[in-house]
C-alpha cells in the first residue's frame, strides 16, 4: 500500500538467519545504530542530517563522535546501501522499498494512479494513523445512531383491511439493582399482622438495648434482613419467650457467636439450641433468668 507519509520502517527477518552480516559482522552497538538509522530515515524522509549533535540527541547515542564515525564506516562496509554525501546520510532505494508516494505527486494525479496492470486505483490521502482515527470516529457515530430512541410508539398491523393497533414494546429493559431480601421463615401460627407491629418494634428495641449494654456500641439495624427475621421469630415464638431468648443469647460466649458479632442472623441460626438450653434451665429452677 502506498503511503504519503512514512510511519513504519520495514525490517527484514532474514537478518536473523539467512543473512549473517547483521548478527556476525556487526557488534551490538553497531547493530543498534543501524536500526536507529533506519528509523531516522523514515522520520526524515531518507535525509538524515549529517550532524553528530543532531543524531546523538535524536537516538541517544552514548559514545564519542570518533566512535560514531567508526561505527558508521563499519556499517557502510557491511551494508553498502547506507550512503552519504556532504550534508546527509541516506539509504539507497529506501523510498521504493517503503512504497513512499510524494504528496505533490498525489495531488498532480488527482488521487488516481495506475498499478502494474494498467488499472486505475485510488491512492490514500491520509496516513495510517489518520485512517485508524477516522475508523474509530465512524464506529462511534454508527453506535450513537443505533442508540437513538424510536419516535413512533405504536405498531400498526394490517390483516385483510382490518387495522389493529398494538402498544409499542420497548426492548431495552432497564436493569434495576434490587438489594437481596431475606424471606421470613415459614409460618406455623399464621403471618404477623399489621396490628402486631408494636410487638416487633418492642422486640427490636429490646435487642438493640441489650446489644448496646453487652457490646458497648450501637447495633446497625438492617431493616430488610433483620426486620424479616424478627417477623419470622414472632410467627413461631411467643413474645414473652423472645425476651428470654435475647437475654440468653447475649450471655453466650462461644467463638461462633462472637465471630458473627451477635447479629440477628446469628441468633436465628442458634435459635433451636437457645430454646433447648432455656428449657433445661427451667426444669431445674423457677427463675427464668437464673443463668444470668
Amino acid at each position: 500500500m502506498p503511503y504519503s507519509n512514512i510511519v513504519y520502517v520495514k525490517l527484514f527477518v532474514e537478518l536473523l538467519d539467512k543473512d549473517d552480516r547483521f548478527l556476525y559482522q556487526l557488534n551490538e552497538s553497531q547493530q543498534l545504530l543501524y536500526l536507529k538509522m533506519l528509523m531516522m530515515a523514515g522520520k526524515t524522509l531518507n535525509k538524515i542530517p549529517k550532524t553528530f549533535s543532531f543524531i546523538r540527541n535524536t537516538i541517544n547515542y552514548a559514545h564519542e563522535e570518533s566512535c560514531f564515525k567508526a561505527d558508521i564506516a563499519r556499517i557502510q562496509t557491511v551494508f553498502p546501501k547506507l550512503k552519504e554525501d556532504d550534508n546527509i546520510y541516506y539509504f539507497e532505494k529506501f523510498e521504493e522499498l517503503h512504497n513512499y508516494i510524494d504528496k505533490d505527486y498525489i495531488k498532480s494525479k488527482k488521487n488516481k494512479a495506475k498499478d502494474d496492470l494498467g488499472e486505475t486505483s485510488e491512492l490514500p490521502t491520509e496516513t495510517p494513523e489518520e485512517e485508524i482515527r477516522n475508523k474509530k470516529e465512524n464506529k462511534n457515530k454508527n453506535k450513537n445512531k443505533k442508540e437513538e430512541t424510536i419516535p413512533d410508539k405504536t405498531v400498526v398491523i394490517n390483516f385483510e383491511d382490518n387495522t389493529k393497533e398494538q402498544p409499542f414494546i420497548d426492548r431495552k429493559e432497564k436493569v434495576v439493582d434490587v438489594p437481596p431480601t431475606v424471606p421470613p421463615p415459614p409460618s406455623q401460627n399464621g403471618e404477623v399482622k399489621d396490628g402486631d407491629v408494636v410487638k416487633i418494634t418492642g422486640i427490636k428495641n429490646y435487642f438493640i438495648s441489650k446489644y448496646k449494654e453487652d457490646r458497648g456500641i450501637d447495633y446497625i439495624w438492617n431493616f430488610k434482613k433483620d426486620g424479616a427475621l424478627m417477623k419470622g421469630f414472632l410467627n413461631i415464638i411467643p413474645e414473652k419467650e423472645m425476651y428470654s431468648i435475647i437475654d440468653y443469647y447475649f450471655s453466650m460466649k462461644d467463638s461462633f457467636t462472637i465471630s458473627n458479632a451477635y447479629s440477628v442472623g446469628c441468633m436465628w441460626m442458634k435459635i433451636n439450641f437457645i430454646r433447648q438450653e432455656i428449657n433445661k434451665l427451667k426444669s431445674t429452677t423457677q427463675n427464668p433468668t437464673a443463668w444470668r
